[in-house]
């Protein structure tokens, strides 16, 4: 009571007459609470928000990965048909230099495989990009992470 008596300060009031800085106070405190709370509120907002960006960056920066992935495929498929030619241009004898139809099913076979070998390529790429193999799972295992630890912290 004396306490609260002493923090009139223009003029000195009994220490039973405190009714005033007590509603004073608890004013206060509620706005200092209501301050807090709102703070808190923010920091998860900005928290929240940061985090969807580096998710979303990290979507971005993987996407120019996947289309050189595959490219790749393409290089690799394109190599191979050529390493095929080469073996056939090398002036060796084979018997099929005097086939009519020799250059056509060389070339054919060689196009075909290297469809087949990009086809395959192409075709595990998607059977295996899943969030557990994907390269944005580095990025969507932190976000978990966080999330589990701010909900442990709360």
């Amino acid at each position: 009571d004396e306490d609260l008596a002493e923090l009139y300060l223009s003029e000195k009031r009994a220490t039973a007459d405190h009714h005033e800085a007590e509603l004073l106070l608890e004013n206060y405190l509620m706005q200092v609470d209501e301050t807090a709370e709102r703070i808190s509120e923010l920091q998860t907002r900005f928290r929240n928000i940061t985090s969807y960006i580096q998710i979303h960056f990290d979507s971005q920066r993987n996407r120019p990965m996947r289309m050189n992935l595959i490219v790749s495929f393409g290089a690799l498929s394109t190599a191979m048909t050529a390493a095929g030619a080469s073996l056939f241009g090398m002036n060796l004898l084979s018997g099929l230099e005097s086939h009519p139809q020799a250059f056509a099913m060389v070339s054919g076979t060689l196009v075909g495989l290297g469809g087949m070998l990009f086809t395959g390529s192409y075709a595990y790429y998607r059977r295996t990009k899943s969030p557990l193999h994907s390269l944005a799972a580095p990025a969507q295992q932190a976000a978990a992470a966080r999330r589990r630890q701010r909900k442990m912290n709360n």
